[in-house]
């Protein structure tokens, strides 16, 4: 707000408003809250209706004006508006207060009225009021017409053109942002632009969008001489932010000249601020010409390394990436480069981090080893055993022996097993490498700890092994020994001398979901039903059944719950059996049960996750239907987030529009960190293409209506995708990368689509510069995501 309008808004008692309205930008709010905002009386003789931004000089026998009647009654004009509820109504009445106003100060208000509610019918009344004698009318007149914009306000360009040479200091910005919204290309005005814009004048306006001087400048004014190497740093600074809003290659060259000049400059001549913005503005467009300039400046400005990385991680690909990193002379720039090329997560540079194995630099080697190794390439399996013999540095010790579980094979057997000696206090680690080799003589070494400290991480490793005398084993553990009665509903109902035997339970119970085996299922069904046992075993035997059962033993689990052969406390738990894996036979039953008012909240709403992550289309009208009964209209939503169909996607929104209780409960079980209800993926969900009807649903609960939109579960899928899962079945990120890439690469236009948005928000930048540099369908989806962040 400039200062003669500031004076003006400090006088007495003028505002309808807690917060002045800015001069040169849009009231906040929606009409409704303006309206409500306006209802109060600010001077004695009633209500008046909008911001007021009042003349700063009245001159000459002011004071002795402001006593008349009329003056101290000429805001009433305004009392009968703000009672208006129709907008049509409400801002006739506007333009015809404008029209009998005598006072300046009436006519600004109006002006300002028919500005915030984009009065098109106004521009006329607009246009006549840019004559007027006031300055602030005058002022106030165009930043209405800006904010009406074009096509409705192009009629005023003219005038606006004629009154242009004529303005004074302050209105001359106002009015050339006015031409400037409107598209105008009037060579005048455009030389009044870029003075306007040199000087700085333009900045200061409440609302200035760099995007509006791209557009009406071009990128060949921006990238003149003038412009890229002006005098001031301000200007400098806003023609590099103007430049990269074009987004595209034509920018890169009058960038990187801009960020080579002003690395020339020399003491207080160099701008910090201009280099920053010019190396983000090349970020910004996400070229892969730009890797040049930036790489140019990682070497001279080794201040601003920050600014830089993030502009390469934005625009510059790993095969760029590694072409730099042999060019890289010191130690710290290979360094940097080297982490940028882990994070691209692009297996098209695995040959180049194999070659870096040797490096000397600890870092860049330790770097190379572990990004190797999350792609599953063993050639990073004897770096890794060296760093393993560290002595100074924990965590890359751990990050090592965690990484083996992805390069483990048979001929490490020994090796891994050397580690439970010389390593003890990471047993966990070296048992799951252990159980990935595959090699059935890793079962003794593992074996040997399930009466340590360290069961659970061996119980599940002898599942990755699936050994079949290991598995007979632990299968022994399932089942309460008869003489122990171990009944607890919650922690503080253990026994103390239990404890030894329920950490072995809980790992044999665990791993049978792992192993997989149906033979597990009846000693599983024993743990489930017997109340005399603990309340979490209990648990996670029904998960292990839901995690191994076929549909009919899913359908006696259905059975079961319905009738009274066994105790209500076996049915809460068996509930859980029921949406660890999709099985399309059930899904009629299943309708049943969430449609059914006498079944037991929790088994409706088991029924309904079991459903959504089948993700059947063929359930998808139900669950529509079941939208207009109150009592199933959570649970069908439960199901409908997880994965209905385009038609029960968009019901759903409609009912949550208009149902704020179905609002706040969805959003609270969807958002929850306390279970798994909503965070299962497995390798079976990519296959079948449930996890992609997941994503679909969330995308259009996003993207919404004008009304309404959610974008909580989107954010929920993406912090799903991003960790994995760790349960049976669960697959690590690098999995799902791999995955969301070929949906990228692939010939589904709406997985495309899915997986460039899913990249953007997990963020996976350097795939999806991975997606630019493959050109064609799957270019256009990752450049439209990159191009948009």
């Amino acid at each position: 707000m400039s200062d003669d309008l500031q004076q003006q808004a400090d006088l007495d008692d003028l505002s309808a408003f807690d917060d002045q309205a800015p001069m040169g930008g849009p009231m906040l709010g929606s009409d409704d809250e303006t309206l409500k905002k306006i209802n109060r009386r600010t001077t004695p003789v009633g209500k008046i209706f909008f911001v007021v931004i009042v003349v700063g000089a009245l001159g000459t026998g002011a004071w002795a004006f402001m006593q008349s009647e009329k003056y101290d009654a000429r805001m009433e004009v305004f009392e009968p508006i703000a009672s208006m509820d129709d907008a049509d109504q409400r801002n006739a009445a506007l333009r015809e207060a404008l029209q009998n106003a005598e006072f300046t100060d009436v006519k600004q208000r109006a002006i300002m009225n028919l500005g915030h509610f984009r009065d098109s019918a106004a521009v006329p009344l607009l246009i006549a009021a840019l004559e007027d004698d006031a300055p602030v009318v005058v002022r106030s007149a165009a930043w209405a017409l800006a904010r009406i914009g074009s096509p409705d306000a192009d009629q005023a360009e003219a005038k606006l053109l004629e009154i242009l040479p004529e303005t004074g200091e302050v209105d001359r910005n106002q009015v050339v942002w006015t031409l400037a919204m409107l598209g105008s290309q009037d060579q005048a005005f455009m030389d009044a632009l870029i003075e306007r814009f040199s000087a700085g004048g333009l900045q200061e306006l409440d609302g200035f969008d760099d995007r509006v001087i791209t557009r009406v400048l071009g990128i060949e004014r921006l990238s003149s001489e003038e412009l890229t190497n002006h005098e001031e740093e301000s200007v400098r600074v806003l023609t590099a932010h103007a430049l990269a809003e074009a987004g595209s290659d034509a920018v890169v060259a009058p960038l990187s000249r801009m960020l080579t000049n002003e690395l020339e400059r020399e003491g207080d001549a160099q701008s910090s601020e201009v280099i920053r913005a010019a190396a983000a503005g090349l970020g910004r467009t996400g070229s892969a010409n730009a890797a040049g300039a930036l790489f140019q400046m990682l070497q001279r400005a080794p201040g601003m390394n920050d600014t830089v990385i993030d502009a390469l991680k934005k625009s510059t690909a790993a095969p760029q990436l590694a072409s730099l990193l042999e060019e890289a002379e010191d130690v710290d720039t290979q360094r940097d480069l080297v982490r940028l090329l882990v994070e691209t997560h692009d297996r098209r540079v695995v040959d180049t981090l194999a070659g870096l194995l040797g490096h000397e630099d600890l870092e860049i080697k330790s770097s190379a080893a572990l990004a190797l190794a999350r792609f599953g390439d063993r050639r990073a399996v004897p770096t890794l055993f060296e760093l393993t013999a560290l002595e100074d540095n924990d965590d890359l010790v751990s990050d090592s022996l965690e990484a083996f579980r992805k390069v483990a094979s048979p001929e490490i057997t020994g090796q891994l097993a050397d580690l439970l000696e010389t390593h003890a206090y990471r047993k966990a680690a070296i048992l799951r490498a252990l159980g990935s080799t595959g090699d059935p003589a890793a079962a003794r070494y593992i074996e040997a700890e399930l009466d340590g400290d360290d069961v659970n991480a061996a119980a599940q490793s002898l599942a990755l092994l699936d050994h079949d005398a290991s598995f007979r084993k632990l299968l022994g553990f399932v089942e309460r020994p008869r003489d122990v009665d171990m009944t607890a509903y919650n922690a503080a109902d253990r026994r103390l001398s239990n404890e030894m035997l329920l950490a072995k339970r809980r790992a044999a119970i665990m791993s049978m979901g792992y192993f997989g085996r149906p033979d597990a299922l009846e000693a599983l069904m024993t743990v489930v039903e017997d109340d005399n046992d603990d309340y979490e075993l209990r648990g996670l035997a029904a998960a292990a059944i839901g995690q191994i059962a076929d549909a009919e033993t899913m359908r006696n689990v259905i059975r079961k719950l319905g009738g009274n052969e066994i105790s209500e406390a076996a049915k809460r738990y068996y509930v859980q059996a029921l949406w660890q894996k999709p099985h399309s036979e059930l899904n009629a039953a299943l309708l049943e049960v969430v449609g059914s008012a006498e079944a037991e909240p929790e088994l409706r709403r088991a029924a309904a996750l079991a459903l959504g992550y089948a993700a059947d289309e063929a359930n998808d009208q139900r669950l529509i239907d079941m939208l207009e009964d109150e009592q199933a209209r959570r649970h069908a939503a439960f199901a409908i987030v997880l994965g209905g169909g385009d038609e029960a996607v968009r019901a759903l929104m409609t009912k949550l529009g208009e149902d704020r209780d179905l609002r706040e409960i969805l959003q609270q079980y969807v958002t929850n960190s306390e279970n798994d209800w909503f965070n299962l993926l497995t390798a079976e969900m990519f296959e079948s293409g449930a996890i992609w009807r997941r994503m679909r649903a969330a995308q259009i609960l996003r993207e919404g209506t004008e009304e309404n939109s959610y974008s909580y579960p989107w954010q929920k899928v993406i912090a799903v995708l991003r960790s994995g899962w760790g349960g049976a079945g669960g697959v690590d990120p690098q999995y799902v990368r791999d995955q969301l890439w070929e949906g990228l690469a692939g010939d589904d236009a709406t997985r495309r689509v899915l997986a460039a948005e899913a990249f953007g928000d997990m963020p996976e930048l350097g795939l999806l510069l991975r997606g630019r540099d493959e050109g064609g369908e799957t270019g256009e989806a990752a450049r439209d995501v990159l191009n948009a962040n």
